[in-house]
């Protein structure tokens, strides 16, 4: 048994009706509960508003593919995840000959 489990059966057990105060937002899939940050769903409105673009650039970037995104129905919605990764875009030659130097640096220093 699972602690909220335990905690609505001990609701019930002590004769209260219906789920304990608070307990709803730690049920995952409840109206009430947030998903995890990187589940968290966008619409196109959400995503608009979050990046600071029109609502037709977001349409338009989704079609053509240019940003992650999956159409369910007749709407588009996308992973947060997945457009922050986007968003940091593919690494820099800068930043890349940063990362090699430092594992370089960290084998000499084991050698």
């Amino acid at each position: 048994m699972n602690p909220i489990e335990k905690v609505v059966r001990e609701w019930e057990a002590a004769g209260h009706v219906g789920l304990p105060p608070g307990i709803e937002s730690r049920i995952v899939g409840h109206a009430g509960s947030a998903p995890p940050a990187d589940l968290e769903v966008l619409t196109v409105e959400q995503m608009a508003t979050w990046l600071r673009v029109h609502e037709v650039t977001i349409l338009q970037a989704a079609k053509k593919g240019q940003i992650p995104g999956r159409k369910v129905g007749r709407s588009w919605r996308f992973l947060r995840s997945e457009i922050n990764e986007y968003l940091k875009g593919p690494p820099t030659l800068a930043a890349m000959r940063m990362k090699v130097q430092r594992i370089l640096d960290t084998i000499e220093r084991k050698l």
